[in-house]
C-alpha cells in the first residue's frame, strides 16, 4: 500500500511530493500526461518559449522567496508589472479605477461623480454575496459601466450569479483617495498583488517544474497513467493501486466523477460545479513591438479578446532577438474563426502592423479555467472537500479546491497539507 498517493504531476502536486520528501514521508506521484508540469507547463516551438497563458509568480512570503532560490538559483528575475486597459481607442494604465485621468474629461467625471454618490450611500462594501452589488457599491456606476461588469462578463460570463468571493486577493485594494486622485493626476503608487513578479530567466515556468522534479526521486513519479475509477471504500484507484491518503490536484468536478462510489448528494453537487474554458492563441512575429507591454485588458465587446499579453517581454530568452510573442487570451466555448479575428483587431488597435509575418503560431485550451463563484459554490465546496477527507481523500491547488489561485498559494497550500498528513 502507498501511503501518499497525488493525482496530478503539476504545481500543486510536485510542491506537495517535494515536502513530503522533506518529511521523510513516502509518496507516488501519478500524472495522465507524459510531460509534468500542468498549467505551469512550457511548449518551445521553432526557438520560441509559450507558457499556458501568462503565468507568473507572485511571492509575498520569505519562504517562498527562499524556495525559488534553492530551486533557481540565479534563473530568475523580479520584474516590475507594465500592464495597461485598453478602451475608448486609447491606453490606460492599470488599474483601471486609480487612472481614470488617461481618459476622455467626460467619462473620468462621470466616473468621480458615480463614485461619489456610491460613498454617500450606506451600503455594505464588504458583502460578497452579489459581485454587482459589492462592485457598485465600492466603485460607483461609473467604474463599473466602462470596467468592472463588462471586462468581468467576457471573463465569467453571467454576471447575476457570480459572487464577489474570489475578489479579496485579486482585486486591487484602493479607496476613494485613490481612485479621485488617479482622476486627475498619473499616481506612482503601486496596486495589486501583481505590482511586481518573479519569472525565470531562461526556460520559462517550465524551469520551476523541472527544478522541483530533481528534487524528487523518479521512481516515485508515474507518468502516462489516467485515474479512470476511483473506490473510496477498498481506497484503490483503477482497481489495482491501493493508498491510505489520496491527493488530488485534478479538477475536482472530475475527481468526483471518478469516484465509484459516490453518494447521489454528492453527485448531484458535481452538476453544480460551473467553470469556463478560456482558449489561448500563442504566435510570433518577425519585428520587436515597442514599448513592449506585460498584458492589456480589453473591456470592450468589440474586442473578441480579454487579455493580450508579450510574452516576449517577461524574458528575452523567451523569443529571439529582433520577433515579439504574444499569448492572446479568449473566454469561448470554440476557437473556429478566432485567429483571423485577433490578427485583425490586433491590427486596428495598432499592436500589429499588416506587413508583420507570423513566425510561429500555438492554440492551447484551458478546461476547465476559471472555476466559477456562484453562490452554489460557496456553499458545496466546503462541504465536499470536508467529506472527502473523512474517506481519506485531500483536495490541493487551484483546481483540486475549485477556486481561483496563484502559483504561490499552490506551492504554500500544499507545503502545509503535506505537514497535515
Amino acid at each position: 500500500m502507498n501511503n501518499n498517493v497525488i493525482i496530478g504531476g503539476g504545481l500543486s502536486g510536485l510542491s506537495l511530493a517535494y515536502h513530503l520528501k522533506n518529511l521523510k514521508k513516502d509518496y507516488l506521484v501519478l500524472e495522465k500526461s507524459s510531460n509534468l508540469g500542468g498549467l505551469c507547463s512550457s511548449i518551445i516551438q521553432d526557438g520560441f518559449t509559450f507558457d499556458y497563458s501568462g503565468h507568473l509568480l507572485h511571492i509575498k512570503s520569505k519562504y517562498t522567496l527562499d524556495l525559488m532560490g534553492k530551486l533557481l538559483g540565479k534563473n530568475i528575475n523580479r520584474i516590475k508589472r507594465d500592464a495597461w486597459v485598453y478602451m475608448q481607442d486609447t491606453f490606460v494604465p492599470f488599474p483601471f479605477q486609480t487612472h481614470l485621468y488617461g481618459l476622455k474629461k467626460e467619462i473620468a467625471s462621470e466616473c468621480v461623480s458615480e463614485l461619489l454618490i456610491a460613498y454617500k450611500k450606506d451600503l455594505d462594501r464588504t458583502q460578497l454575496d452579489s459581485f454587482k452589488t459589492w462592485a457598485t457599491a465600492n466603485f460607483g456606476n461609473g467604474i463599473c459601466k466602462y470596467f468592472m461588469f463588462p471586462y468581468n462578463q467576457k471573463l465569467w460570463g453571467d454576471l447575476d450569479n457570480l459572487t464577489a468571493e474570489w475578489c479579496g486577493k485579486f482585486m486591487p485594494n484602493v479607496n476613494l483617495e485613490d481612485i479621485v486622485k488617479g482622476a486627475y493626476s498619473n499616481s506612482k503608487k503601486a496596486f495589486g498583488y501583481n505590482s511586481y513578479f518573479f519569472y525565470p530567466k531562461t526556460g520559462g515556468c517550465q524551469t520551476i517544474v523541472d527544478s522541483f522534479v530533481k528534487k524528487l526521486n523518479k521512481n516515485n513519479i508515474k507518468t502516462n497513467y489516467e485515474i479512470k475509477k476511483i473506490n473510496i471504500k477498498n481506497k484503490t484507484l483503477n482497481g489495482e493501486i491501493k493508498y491510505k491518503n489520496l491527493i488530488s490536484t485534478m479538477p475536482l468536478k472530475t475527481l468526483l466523477a471518478r469516484v465509484e462510489d459516490l453518494p447521489a448528494k454528492y453527485r448531484a453537487f458535481e452538476r453544480k460545479l460551473k467553470s469556463n474554458t478560456v482558449f489561448v492563441f500563442n504566435f510570433a512575429i518577425n519585428r520587436e513591438v515597442k514599448p513592449a507591454k506585460h498584458w492589456i485588458y480589453f473591456p470592450e465587446d468589440k474586442h473578441c479578446f480579454y487579455r493580450i499579453g508579450f510574452q516576449s517581454s517577461f524574458s528575452s530568452a523567451n523569443a529571439p532577438k529582433g520577433t515579439t510573442s504574444f499569448y492572446v487570451e479568449v473566454s469561448a466555448k470554440t476557437n473556429k474563426g478566432l485567429e483571423q479575428k485577433i490578427i485583425k483587431q490586433m491590427q486596428e488597435i495598432g499592436i500589429l502592423e499588416k506587413q508583420d509575418k507570423v513566425l510561429t503560431k500555438l492554440w492551447l485550451k484551458m478546461e476547465p479555467a476559471y472555476c466559477i463563484y456562484n453562490k452554489d459554490r460557496e456553499k458545496i465546496v466546503p462541504e465536499i472537500i470536508s467529506y472527502l477527507e473523512t474517506r481519506g481523500i485531500y483536495t490541493t491547488g487551484r483546481y483540486g479546491n475549485w477556486e481561483y489561485s496563484f502559483m504561490e498559494k499552490s506551492i504554500l497550500d500544499s507545503k502545509t497539507l503535506a505537514k497535515t498528513l
